[in-house]
């Protein structure tokens, strides 16, 4: 079996339990929850209303400590922390309960709160936050770590911690839980937290929201002075002059290298410019699958897989397969870093004296997948076989020998700088995780999913150092049935995202997680109704095996699990559902926002839909599987290119004639012989990443 990539030449290129009247979804997928929590609770909120304070907060006091980590349905789909449950319960009530709260908690807090700004102590004020909320001097808390993340040019950062100091336009009854975190009171001045508020729109490049912020922000307060940008004056007309200063608050664009999976941890990215193509200049095989190759010899259902996304680091492609990393020159095709070496950049068998050849049981179900992650001249890849959950009566067999490997490509020409394999997840001994995709990078941290098979079928999320690969911490989030009832083994290469210090995951099992980046603590949950197929062999189609990762966009999670049939758009922070949307032909790849806040999508479609109503704008897409999607596309300057099968189609982000989305229309097959497949750009080079 023969994998292919292309490259051609191309032409000037860049609050409240669960009500009583809501039905509850009957859900597959089990979370962290402790039935005796919600009891509790209920006991709390009887308190709470007849203001007796102190055996209320007692309780809370205790379930925070003993099960604050572990979650509570709030309404049907959407779970949060009990520590955080109870934090909105706190910061809803009367001025009388909060002075007996914060006679509790103030000293300890402010104490904290001095420490922290005398050392910049940014996991102390985290910890006045998440245990203390609605304490006398969480909002000064509020305000300098959102300063903070101001100064790391982290705008979307600072807006999460800065809108949290403008309180709810109403009030909530005592015992009812705020629903979403605000602090109720702040002596901190609205018209400058506003006025902060209008640039951080300005620095994510967010036009239309910042416009209409300050139009709320010259009703509430027209004759209010100020400073911005060292100008004083009324800041209602500082505002208006920043926001005419387009040139100056345009947002950073994603830089021209791939980088990981959709160019960025977001899974957002949008390349600068667009591109011409021009002619066929190189190609070459690719690594294959193993599993692929194993499963058409024993004649099971079996179709060629778009398995391949590569990755660029200073004109260099790098690419993998089951084992080893290949790395060419984008100009030539030859490999890197000797032009005359063929044999594999890295190859895990021969790095690994303790790797034993995977034994693969069959049979095997899934697609196997091939991503990798370059961040600051490192390369990150998950690397052994793609099965990450085995029939348990196979135990015996060496199948999950999963490992993520970091090279050296900026000073070691792909030197290994460490190693490190999913035995370490292993608490128990029957206990056998197996890493999912490539991890993701930020920071110093390196995050990656990881599953466990049998008995039954868990999610996890594992963080490490990413100058060491320690681990640091590892949370399992959820867990189901046994997605092929333990009798095959079983491919999945599952992705995470990236957004606002959060890990975003669509577990593709019914539900999708939020976890904070710094503790692994999960910040919310939602869950859906998970359809599955009624014959195992439909795993190894792309309708229930396509690589869907949650992609962010300024405060806006969007998930298309391969198991629900919808696109889901989810509120950020605290969880909550926006809107969801079902598309003839399904949804295989979220592309990116594109122009004006158009969702791409594709499956046997391709799709544009608005991002803040769910709204279908426009949709293109033909019954003939000539006219289908096929490979990843990508989004560049205005347009996107889709990937079908014998063409490459230039289309419109966005256009208010829907009769003229068409752009260009590119015969790959009729002009060079070739198919599409995954797509990304290098300088002026399109690279297509074959089957």
């Amino acid at each position: 079996m023969r994998f292919f990539i292309t490259v051609f030449i191309c032409l000037n290129l860049t609050g409240l339990l669960c009500a009583q009247n809501e039905r509850p979804l009957r859900e597959l997928v089990t979370l962290n929850t402790n039935s005796s929590v919600q009891k509790k609770l209920r006991n709390v909120a009887s308190y709470l209303k007849e203001k007796e304070w102190e055996p209320a907060f007692k309780i809370m006091q205790q379930v925070s400590q003993e099960q604050g980590d572990s979650l509570i349905r709030i309404r049907s789909q959407h779970y949060i922390p009990v520590l955080e449950y109870c934090q909105r319960m706190i910061a809803g009530l009367p001025q009388e309960g909060l002075t007996y709260y914060r006679k509790q908690v103030d000293a300890h807090t402010k104490t904290w709160y001095q420490n922290a700004r005398k050392n910049k102590d940014i996991r102390l004020l985290h910890k006045i936050l998440k245990q203390s909320y609605a304490s006398s001097i969480s909002d000064k808390a509020l305000l300098l770590l959102g300063e903070y993340a101001w100064e790391r040019d982290e705008p979307a950062i600072a807006r999460y911690y800065w809108e949290q100091l403008i309180p709810l336009p109403y009030k909530v009854a005592a015992g009812v839980p705020l629903p979403l975190l605000r602090y109720p009171d702040s002596r901190i001045s609205q018209a400058e937290i506003m006025s902060r508020l209008i640039l951080c729109s300005l620095a994510e490049g967010n036009d239309a929201r910042a416009q209409l912020e300050l139009n709320v922000f010259k009703k509430r307060f027209p004759n209010t002075q100020g400073t911005i940008a060292g100008q004083t004056g009324l800041l209602s007309q500082l505002l208006t002059k920043e926001i005419k200063k387009e040139e100056h608050w345009q947002p950073v664009k994603s830089h021209a290298l791939t980088q990981t999976f959709a160019g960025n941890i977001q899974r957002n990215r949008t390349v600068a410019k667009q591109v011409d193509i021009g002619f066929l200049q190189w190609k070459i095989s690719l690594p294959f699958s193993a599993v692929a190759l194993l499963q058409k010899k024993k004649g099971m259902f079996f179709r060629k897989a778009l398995s391949s996304h590569p990755v660029v680091f200073k004109k260099i492609i790098f690419v993998n397969g089951d084992e080893s990393i290949y790395a060419y020159h984008s100009k030539t095709g030859l490999p890197w870093p000797n032009i005359k070496d063929h044999s594999p950049l890295f190859s895990l068998a021969e790095n690994d004296r303790e790797l034993q050849p995977a034994t693969l049981s069959l049979p095997v179900v899934g697609i196997p997948r091939h991503t990798m992650t370059v961040h600051q001249g490192y390369l990150y890849a998950k690397l052994g076989s793609p099965v990450t959950s085995r029939p348990f009566q196979n135990q015996q067999l060496n199948e999950l020998n999963s490992k993520i490997v970091c090279l050296d490509l900026e000073k070691g020409e792909g030197k290994l700088v460490w190693k490190v394999s999913a035995k370490v997840l292993q608490k128990k001994v029957q206990e056998e995780w197996a890493f999912e995709g490539a991890p993701i990078v930020y920071r110093n941290h390196l995050y990656v999913a990881t599953r466990r098979g049998t008995p039954h079928t868990e999610a996890g999320i594992a963080c490490f150092h990413k100058a060491t690969g320690k681990l640091i911490w590892h949370q399992k989030v959820c867990s189901t049935v046994n997605l092929v009832a333990g009798q095959q083994s079983f491919i999945s290469h599952n992705l995470l995202t990236y957004g606002n210090q959060t890990i975003f995951y669509s577990t593709n099992l019914g539900a999708v997680i939020a976890i904070d980046a710094t503790d692994g603590t999960t910040k919310w949950a939602m869950t859906y109704r998970s359809q599955r197929p009624k014959k195992i062999s439909k795993y190894n189609s792309d309708a229930y095996q396509s690589l869907t990762p949650c992609l962010y966009y300024q405060g806006i999670v969007i998930a298309a699990p391969n198991d629900s049939g919808k696109i889901f758009a989810i509120d950020a922070p605290t969880g909550r559902l926006l809107w969801e949307q079902t598309l003839r032909g399904g949804t295989e790849q979220l592309l990116g926002i594109g122009k004006h806040g158009t969702l791409i999508a594709s499956g046997k479609r391709l799709y544009g839909i608005d991002v803040l109503s769910g709204k279908i704008r426009w949709q293109l897409g033909y019954e003939d599987p000539l006219g289908q999607s096929y490979g990843r596309g990508l989004l560049a300057g205005d347009v996107i290119y889709w990937s079908l099968r014998e063409e490459i189609v230039v289309v419109k982000q966005f256009s208010k004639d829907k009769n003229y989305l068409i752009v260009q229309r590119i015969p790959l097959k009729k002009l060079h012989g070739e198919t599409g497949g995954n797509l990304s750009i290098l300088n002026n080079q399109l690279l297509i990443a074959q089957p």
